[in-house]
């Protein structure tokens, strides 16, 4: 079993020591995000668990807890986002410079190819152009070569939940020729960096530009670098165009306060400042109990 730790939240960045107690009573309860009553049992034990997959902006302060993985022998990677955009569409990420010195941390001590770099999503507002993101773009990969092997990147999906949202910060769709525009550019950058580049669950064709479709939980990659034989069952419940592996996700939603206006993991600052405040480290669900998340 694959766990993942979390598209729908940030747990190494605001939940670490929920996690890290997690970790040492052996399972963890989540619930179905579209059903908040039906509530799931997870283990945690090595046994159990082929590898953790932490998604994150933020992993500073889960790093002084890698130990717990370390000495049960649990395989762990990072899909680690970093963009570079500013305070007002990422307002509590942090500093670049921290981020990027982050990430040569976690390689330094768990290696290049365990250390995916994430930039995404890819969009264009009234404080961000085309010229803002490939600049963005090759500053952080001048910065982060050889402490990672790839880079993962998207566009902006517009989901019904963050169309308010980006309309009140100029957010706006990208022409495919922009978009292709966009990706050769990136490949080229990331090429001359030594950085492969995928792309996540993307409907286009971007393979003609050298950028092939990612899989950011990779049973196969994981069975080979932790010498284990996985099963590769695409995983059921993402998009179509999504070609991760199958695993199992115990985060919430409308849990993560770094609150960039494009997540698709939030409804609204509201929800998430409700949830958060009902967090208890030592509970054995993320946040709350049954039918308390909204």
């Amino acid at each position: 079993m694959i766990i993942s730790a979390s598209r729908r939240t940030d747990i190494p960045a605001f939940y670490p020591d929920w996690f890290a107690r997690r970790l040492v009573a052996g399972y963890v309860y989540t619930k179905n995000p579209f059903h908040n009553a039906q509530v799931r049992r997870v283990s945690l034990l090595p046994e159990d668990v082929d590898a953790i997959v932490f998604w994150t902006k933020n992993p500073r302060p889960l790093m002084r807890h890698l130990d717990l993985l370390e000495v049960r022998g649990i395989f762990y990677t990072f899909q680690f986002t970093i963009t570079g955009y500013s305070n007002l569409l990422e307002p509590l990420v942090g500093e670049l410079a921290e981020s990027v010195e982050s990430l040569k941390r976690l390689s330094d001590r768990i290696g290049p190819d365990r250390v995916t770099w994430r930039f995404d999503p890819i969009f264009i507002c009234d404080n961000l152009a085309t010229e803002d993101i490939l600049v963005n773009f090759q500053n952080i990969a001048g910065q982060v070569e050889g402490y990672t092997r790839k880079v993962v990147i998207s566009f902006l999906t517009f989901y019904e939940k963050i169309k308010k949202r980006a309309s009140l910060y100029g957010i706006k769709a990208l022409p495919e020729s922009e978009i292709f525009k966009i990706a050769a550019a990136l490949s080229g950058i990331a090429g001359q960096c030594g950085i492969e580049i995928e792309s996540c669950a993307q409907p286009w064709p971007l393979d003609r530009f050298g950028i092939k479709p990612a899989r950011c939980i990779d049973a196969a990659f994981i069975g080979a670098v932790s010498n284990r034989i996985l099963q590769r069952q695409k995983d059921p419940g993402q998009r179509a165009e999504c070609g991760c592996s199958k695993s199992v996700d115990i985060g919430s939603y409308n849990t993560c306060p770094h609150g960039c206006v494009y997540c698709y993991a939030n409804h609204s600052p509201e929800s998430v400042k409700r949830n958060f405040a009902l967090h208890d480290p030592d509970a054995e669900i993320l946040i709350g109990k049954t039918g308390e998340v909204g």
